[in-house]
Parts: structure tokens; sequence; C-alpha cells
């Protein structure tokens, strides 16, 4: 007997081996969120098991899943900046952020039926870069956390368990006015924490009573030892050519 043809592809995924089929959540729910709530909030719970989204837009949980900004997104109709959701997904396992994006990439596809094109363009931007001695300590686990909270009006703190530097390329393009692209060289992931001062009219910032922190240049120099560039680079540009409001959970 002759056995032709038969290959078997077998890709890795956030907790072993996965037979060729896309990444996707255990388990997700997506409804309409309340009327009247005011603000938004999306983010990979702390450990990367499950992600929440709540009083968010489509737009908004795309720029997350492709890792851009809004100013990234092209295209669609008015309803998916209008319209908003709440959305609880599980991994069932430990994810990494890269992991959580494909899912949530995977997830956008199945019950927004999200078809979109991909390109790369010369943009504004600013590059991360690396000092010969950084100033960054390798994650004491595995376990991924990310928050960003005020200290006091204008003072902004990042602190970051277990990140890879291409997503904290992208919080940080999420705060400054153009996309920042990692150019550090830094595999791995790490722990941190970053303070620094939004960035404001000098007279406001005359006028604080308080400590102030350095604005954000100055501060991944002083306290990571990382260096933000501006310059035209490689930035992605998300187009979408069709989408549907949710179908059922």
């Amino acid at each position: 007997m002759v056995v032709r043809g038969i290959v078997l592809a077998i890709v890795l995924t956030c907790g072993g081996l996965y037979a060729q089929a896309p990444l996707a959540f255990e388990a997700a729910s997506i409804k309409p969120a309340a009327a009247g709530l005011n603000g938004g909030r999306f983010t990979i719970a702390p450990g990367g098991e499950r992600y929440l989204a709540t009083n968010t837009d489509l737009r908004l949980l795309i720029m997350e899943a492709y890792g851009v900004r809004l100013d990234q997104v092209t295209g669609g109709p008015d309803w998916i900046n209008r319209e908003r959701y709440d959305l609880n997904a599980t991994a069932g396992r430990r994810c990494s952020p890269a992991e959580m994006r494909v899912m949530l990439q995977t997830l956008l596809a199945e019950r927004f039926h999200l078809r979109l094109s991909r390109a790369t363009r010369e943009l504004p931007a600013y590059v991360l870069t690396a000092d010969a001695t950084p100033k960054l300590a390798p994650a004491a686990d595995s376990a991924f956390a990310f928050e960003q909270f005020p200290d006091a009006p204008h003072k902004v703190h990042m602190r970051g368990k277990a990140v890879p530097l291409d997503y904290f390329a992208w919080r940080l393009g999420r705060v400054l006015d153009r996309p920042v692209v990692d150019q550090t060289n830094l595999a791995g992931i790490f722990d941190f924490e970053l303070a620094f001062m939004e960035e404001v009219d000098p007279e406001i910032l005359a006028r604080i009573p308080y400590e102030q922190h350095p604005n954000i240049f100055e501060a991944l120099r002083q306290q990571l030892g990382l260096k933000l560039t501006g310059r035209k680079a490689p930035v992605e540009v998300i187009v979408i050519d069709s989408v549907e409001r949710p179908s059922g959970n």
C-alpha cells in the first residue's frame, strides 16, 4: 500500500501544539454596551489569559488587534466609530500580547465578518532605539501585565511586567502624535516603570505645585536607557474593505 501526499502542519500557540487553524479565544462574548456611558476601556487582563473591553467601538478594537494607531485605520461605515460594545474573551491559558492580538483578529473576522487590506507606507514616526546599556530588567516571570495611570494631573505612569518592546512601542505611540517603531533589537520580555509629564502648555506646567517628572523623551532616556528619534519609517496602514454588525455569541 502506498500512502501519498500526507502532510501534517503543526503551529506553535500559547499553550503548545495546535493543528493548522487560526489562533482563537477559547470563549468570547460580545454585547452592546449600556447606553449613556462615558469613556471606554480595553486591555489584556493581568496574567495574559483574558481580553476585556468595556464601552469600546469597533475601530478601537481594530487598532488594538493590529497594533496600530487610530489614524492608521481607514475606511468602514460610520457605525464602527459610534456603536459601543463590551467584550469578554478568554484564551484558556497564558498568552503573549502578540498571541492575544492574533486571537482578537480571528474574533473580529468571525463575529464582525471583518475583511481588510494591509499596506506599509513611509510616514512620519518615532523610532525607538536602545542605549549601549539599557536600564530594563528581564521579566521575573511570563505573566504579562501593563498599566497606564495618572500620578496627578498631567503626570503619567506606565508599569509593565513581562512586556515585549514592540508592544511597549505601540503603547508609546498611543500617547504621542505619531506611531513608534521598535528598532531596539532587544528580544525577550521585560519589567519596567516609566513616569513622565504629558505634553501641555508650558504656562500650565509652570503653575503645577508638585514635583514634575521629565517629558516622555527624557524619561525614556533617564529611566529606561531608550531613545525616541523622529523620522520617516515604514508604518502599517489598515484599510477596512467590509464589515458587519456582530453575529451572536
